[in-house]
């Protein structure tokens, strides 16, 4: 453990210490993570499809310019603020904010990294390059993933849950890798004709480590004369690795909720299926996840500003819900002609909130005449 970490779990509180409780080791280590391809893969697709859903500031009913919608952070544009919210809370569990204020008078938000916040039952502490700074509750805006199971209501990371089916990709890859590297050469016994020494032995370890690699899956067995050794035959061949590769990608991405086609696998997709994947993807992981994150800004942010100021995101922005828009407005279409709906009632679940002057009657398909209003014994 480094000094600072060492120094970070120690908190002063007048002239009490009060030790933070230190966090569960990570099964899996953030250059892991980091260097996972489909993680990483998967991870970006989340956070820039969320990233490019416009947020809009409301008082009210009215909409209005604020700082939210441009500058998000300190030195952050929204753009890159819900990037990093959605990569923190993917990779950690949390993304934390602190609101900063003039007086009492919040006038912005800046971004506090993960590992420089720590949170316990009493108090929750920045870590600083010059020390510590204990913070209020009410001055943070906390995005989490929540977790029932911790004591400290940390959010719950996906990374973590990943960690064994990420390790095992890895290792995976690792021995593929190993395996073209060596000439597709498998593992073997050697065996000497007469006993050797120790040095010539270790001699010829080196050599065969030189010539084929190190590792466990390298640590030759030599056989001398009158010795020998019986091997059992593994059910696992190399070829069955690939099939092991697949299941767990397809395990990652569904913990993750990511549709395959979307990353650009199409094993089971065609070009009709993968739309309806991207619109399970939009649908089922970016607009929940971007509702949550509007929720926590409104909740811990804006409405200490003033309790009419509101947000939320553009969902009309996103190609999926223009092309559910036209589907809408096709089966409106329909019922309007039959009668079932006047177009003051279609126009109002399509969110045109102003009535037309005409818009109660119902006017017939072909015609030009209003059916509703036509006098008895003037028609056909």
């Amino acid at each position: 453990m480094s000094i600072l970490e060492r120094i970070k779990r120690w908190v002063f509180k007048g002239e009490q210490i009060i030790e933070i409780p230190e966090r569960a080791a990570s099964e899996i280590s953030l250059e892991e993570i980091a260097n996972n391809p489909l993680f990483r893969a998967a991870l970006s697709r989340i956070a820039q499809s969320a990233a490019s859903v416009p947020l809009k500031v409301y008082d009210g009913d009215k909409e209005i310019e604020h700082h939210i919608t441009e500058r998000f952070a300190d030195n952050l544009s929204t753009h890159q603020a819900i990037q990093l919210i959605v990569q923190d809370l993917y990779t950690f569990g949390n993304s934390f904010f602190m609101i900063r204020r003039v007086g009492k008078r919040a006038v912005g938000l800046t971004y506090l990294p993960y590992h420089s916040v720590a949170v316990s039952e009493s108090q929750i502490v920045v870590y600083t390059e010059t020390g510590t700074q204990p913070i209020a509750r009410e001055d943070l805006v906390w995005f989490k993933f929540v977790n029932p199971a911790d004591p400290d209501g940390l959010g719950v990371s996906v990374a973590q849950t990943l960690a064994f089916h990420i390790k095992l990709l890895n290792e995976i890859d690792r021995l593929c890798f190993d395996y073209i590297r060596n000439g597709a050469l498998p593992m073997g016994i050697i065996k000497v004709s007469t006993p050797i020494e120790k040095n010539a032995l270790e001699r010829e370890k080196e050599r065969f480590h030189a010539a084929f690699g190190r590792g466990n899956r390298y640590q030759w067995f030599i056989t001398t004369s009158g010795v020998t050794l019986e091997t059992v035959s593994s059910q696992l061949k190399l070829g069955d690795l690939p099939e092991i590769r697949r299941t767990l990608r397809e395990e990652i991405l569904s913990v993750l909720n990511v549709p395959p086609a979307v990353l650009g696998f199409y094993e089971y997709a065609n070009y009709a299926n993968a739309r309806e994947q991207t619109k399970i993807f939009w649908r089922e992981t970016v607009i929940p996840l971007l509702v949550m994150i509007a929720e926590t800004v409104n909740a811990q942010y804006l409405s200490k500003l003033k309790s009419s100021v509101w947000c939320e995101f553009d969902f009309t922005a996103i190609p999926y819900t223009k092309e559910r828009l036209d589907e809408v407005a096709s089966s409106l279409r329909a019922l309007v002609d039959s009668g079932i709906l006047t177009i003051n009632e279609a126009r109002e679940v399509l969110g045109f909130n102003e009535p037309l002057e005409w818009g109660d009657t119902w006017w017939g398909n072909l015609n030009t005449v209003p059916i509703a209003e036509r006098e008895e014994g003037k028609g056909d």
